[in-house]
């Protein structure tokens, strides 16, 4: 869902059915490849058809028990959460050496 959501970000999902979704909501959906979430398009006939925002096409149709929710918040990845633990572990090294030699 990048731009719109940042790779690594944490998503707050309310639970919603098939007959809640609107287009332009971002929902989380249980698809072939796992859970993900994409920009609803359309929901009728008892599918929903999803976009990514950074994909050059939409998903196939998907049956309504895949909804998952719909997502009504999104805090983007912090700077050690990006990077992992070795990111972390070079700050925290540094900041102790900075601490011990001003």
């Amino acid at each position: 869902m990048s731009p719109s959501i940042p790779s690594g970000s944490e998503v707050t999902v309310v639970p919603c059915v098939l007959s809640d979704v609107r287009p332009g909501w971002a929902v989380m959906v249980r698809g072939p490849s796992g859970i993900l979430v994409h920009r609803a398009i359309a929901a009728t006939d008892g599918r929903l058809m999803l976009w990514g925002d950074a994909m050059p096409s939409p998903d196939g149709p998907l049956d309504t028990f895949e909804v998952i929710g719909r997502v009504i918040a999104v805090r983007a990845p912090t700077f050690a959460s990006r990077f992992g633990r070795r990111m972390r572990a070079l700050v925290d090294r540094v900041s102790g050496l900075a601490r011990r030699h001003p």
